[in-house]
């Protein structure tokens, strides 16, 4: 599934979320970032000819905090790489997700914390890298981390189906069901302003109906792109976000597209990823629109240690 990714870390136990999630993920290789906003303190070694042997580049909290962090994915046999910089936060995880496959982070969810790795950081990372982006609720911190299901909004546009590959792959890969959902919204009564027996009878048969239709579009969907993968779905009528939110599950993956940059700067702004991101109680994978697997064969530098 994915080769190599990345979990930006802050030093606070907000990404202690998104390192349990990505433990569930299998990769080769994980690279642990861990930005400082202030300048580390540099010793520098002067030879007997006057001239600079080496400098010694020191961070406040020194390795410690990410050698632990990367116990459980030495623990699962893959390789961990340990990086710090320093900097303007999103900047160091733009740049460090040149060479990666997924990112995977916290986001502050509806708890207090405000550190790091918190609302504008995440909502620029999501908008400017050119890979997946596994954003996960900060207080997602379940006793027993786990993943049993993929879900899939859906909403008859091409763009939304094409979560639907990389959702196969997921549950290919963990061996999991996909759960399609399709929320429609006809807004019948809103149109025509009436409120007699007669309008609410119309809207109910409305909303049966379309609710109908809605399910037809989703199991075709699924056979189409989940070939032999255990699939099963369900239709709403009401407000999109509203629905969602009451029927994904702590366990779920939510596995999503918008828009270009264009769409994630709705994103910021409400949009029903947004709000899925900001309120659901699981990890959203959001992708962005043409986002395409990238050949990925260099290894990244050990981050820079630069403003």
């Amino acid at each position: 599934m994915y080769d190599r990714i990345l979990v930006p870390l802050d030093g606070s136990s907000l990404p202690a979320a998104a390192l349990a999630v990505a433990s569930l993920v299998p990769s080769r290789l994980a690279y642990l970032l861990r930005v400082e906003q202030n300048a580390p303190e540099v010793s520098h070694y002067i030879g007997p000819d006057g001239r600079e042997t080496h400098k010694r580049i020191v961070f406040r909290e020194g390795d410690e905090y990410l050698k632990r962090a990367g116990d459980a994915f030495r623990a699962q046999g893959r390789r961990v790489e340990e990086l710090q910089s320093w900097g303007d936060p999103a900047e160091r995880i733009i740049d460090a997700s040149a060479d990666v496959d997924l990112i995977v982070m916290a986001t502050h969810g509806r708890g207090p914390a405000r550190r790091v790795l918190h609302g504008s950081v995440v909502d620029r990372v999501a908008r400017e890298v050119s890979v997946p982006v596994l954003l996960v609720p900060g207080e997602h911190v379940p006793d027993e981390p786990a993943i049993n299901r993929i879900f899939v909004p859906l909403d008859g546009s091409e763009l939304a189906e094409t979560a639907m590959p990389v959702a196969v792959t997921l549950a290919t890969g963990l061996d999991l069901p996909i759960h399609g959902v399709c929320v429609v919204d006809p807004r019948t009564r809103e149109r025509s302003g009436a409120r007699d027996g007669r309008a609410d009878e119309h809207a109910q048969r409305t909303s049966t109906f379309a609710e109908h239709a809605a399910r037809i579009y989703l199991e075709d969907c699924l056979q189409r792109h989940g070939g032999a993968i255990s699939t099963t779905c369900e239709a709403y009528t009401g407000g999109a976000i509203a629905a969602l939110l009451r029927v994904i599950r702590p366990d779920d993956l939510v596995v999503m597209t918008t828009h270009g940059h264009r769409g994630l700067r709705r994103l910021v702004l409400g949009s029903v990823a947004d709000g899925l991101i900001r309120r659901a109680s699981a990890p959203v994978l959001l992708l962005r629109e043409g986002m395409v697997a990238a050949d990925r064969s260099s290894t990244p530098q050990r981050a820079e240690r630069r403003p």
